[in-house]
């Protein structure tokens, strides 16, 4: 299954009315809603990293959460690419009627197969500061800021340096996260973002992931 390219950026939107006025009026942070406050009518959303699994006819057909389980979707949400995987933030809930996840907001993040490094222009210095990060079976999960006006779009693109031999016989890859500002937006407030390295990339090509993000290093197995 292709993986979605790091140049391209899509938002998948639920096709009905209600789901995408709560994708404007939820605030997508990774942590558990548990709380439900019946008195403004919206239910309780859970919020998690997630992929979404588009079929033939690029509907998000199935959503798997990184402790493994599949589930089936309760609305048609359209994406841009057939039989695609991407990583998305996903606020949801879970229908114990017909055990299938009703989505009200999907928003892809960062997330490639790592690019040899010769591939990219020069580097060039980063205002990108790791607020936190954590790691799951397939991924290693970042949580960054990094200074913008808005002034045009952001790339974060994951870049393997090299993959080499260490002396007890395992190999070691490293990797880092490669931000490229647009040359007229100037630095100006904080805006955050998440990014997720497929470690899973790594089964056979390496024993351990070192990922470096800014001045910080990260080291995963895969």
């Amino acid at each position: 299954m292709p993986h979605l390219q790091p140049t391209t950026f899509y938002m998948l939107k639920p096709v009905t009315y209600l789901s995408f006025i709560l994708t404007l009026l939820s605030t997508v942070v990774l942590t558990a809603c548990d709380d439900k406050d019946d008195s403004s009518g919206y239910p309780a959303l859970q919020t998690e990293l997630v992929e979404a699994l588009t079929g033939t006819e690029k509907n998000v057909n199935a959503i798997r959460l990184d402790n493994g389980i599949t589930y089936a979707v309760s609305q048609q949400i359209g994406s841009n690419v057939a039989d695609t995987l991407y990583r998305c933030v996903c606020s949801f809930t879970y229908d114990t009627n017909n055990e299938k996840l009703s989505v009200y907001a999907l928003t892809v993040i960062p997330s490639n197969f790592p690019f040899p490094t010769d591939t990219l222009p020069p580097a060039q210095s980063s205002d990108i500061k790791l607020i936190s990060n954590w790691i799951t079976p397939r991924y290693v999960n970042a949580y960054l800021s990094f200074q913008t006006t808005s002034q045009g779009t952001h790339q974060f693109i994951f870049v393997e340096d090299s993959v080499t031999q260490n002396p007890d016989g395992t190999s070691s890859a490293y990797v880092r996260l490669f931000h490229q500002r647009p040359s007229h937006d100037p630095l100006s407030y904080s805006q955050k973002q998440y990014v997720s390295l497929p470690t899973y990339y790594y089964h056979d090509k390496a024993d351990t992931v070192h990922l470096e993000i800014g001045s910080q290093s990260i080291i995963a197995l895969p």
